[in-house]
């Protein structure tokens, strides 16, 4: 939580594409208190894309969502 802290100071914007359904990820985030950083708008879940990782579907999908130009995938 630091390092998500620290990051989104310094003006990151964050988002997740996860291949689980969405009602479970953002259980997962609020479980772990990650409500802060992350919100139904920047979490890309199963249901949100056609096609699912490994296709490039959801990343593309989440650098739109949070308008990033340069984006990063860790």
């Amino acid at each position: 939580c630091v390092l998500l802290t620290q990051l989104s100071t310094a003006g990151y914007k964050l988002a997740i594409a996860t291949g689980r359904p969405k009602f479970e990820a953002m259980e997962a985030i609020k479980l772990g208190k990650l409500n802060k950083f992350f919100t139904t708008k920047n979490v890309v879940a199963l249901e949100d894309c056609k096609n699912e990782k490994p296709a490039p579907d959801p990343l593309l999908e989440a650098q739109r969502r949070i308008q990033a130009k340069n984006p990063v995938y860790i």
